[in-house]
């Protein structure tokens, strides 16, 4: 159980924040938070902001013990995780595949899972965190012309 509810709700706000932005007008505000477009990059903040939820939500939950830089660490690890699983995958077979996206999106789910729960460690993680969270900001408005930032659909880059 211990794994198994942050997992399924990551699961589930992680599905819900991709048609997030759509659903609710394409709000600019909103960009920073859900993905505005189907590039590599805007999706890890299908596991960055739902993380920080849950995470959050756990800690007013049970704070006594409660340990921020392992779930800092497993964002991070899973948005790594995430992005070189798509190069990976897309690279070999030469395109990028619905069902694997969706599969990867679980698998770095799990990575997030199993490292927040299992590590300890210091607060270097915070801090690195917090500038991937600057940078998906920044990134999201005006994102670097890279094959990352790129909508796999549309080739074309940031808010519209």
């Amino acid at each position: 159980m211990r794994y198994l509810l942050p997992y399924l709700l990551l699961g589930l706000t992680g599905c819900a924040a991709h048609f997030a932005y759509d659903f609710f007008g394409k709000r600019k505000w909103l960009a920073p938070f859900f993905p505005v477009n189907e590039s590599v990059w805007e999706h890890t903040k299908l596991l960055l902001f739902p993380a920080l939820l849950i995470s959050l939500a756990e800690y007013l939950v049970r704070p006594v013990g409660f340990d921020w830089q392992g779930r800092f660490l497993g964002i991070i690890l899973g948005i790594i995780f995430m992005i070189a699983g798509y190069y990976t995958y897309s690279g070999v077979i030469g395109k990028g595949l619905l069902w694997a996206d969706i599969l990867l999106y679980y698998l770095s789910a799990a990575v997030y899972c199993v490292t927040a729960r299992m590590c300890r460690c210091g607060p270097v993680w915070g801090y690195i965190l917090t500038v991937i969270i600057i940078l998906t900001v920044i990134f999201t408005f005006r994102p670097p012309h890279l094959p990352l930032f790129r909508d796999q659909n549309t080739g074309k880059y940031g808010v519209e």
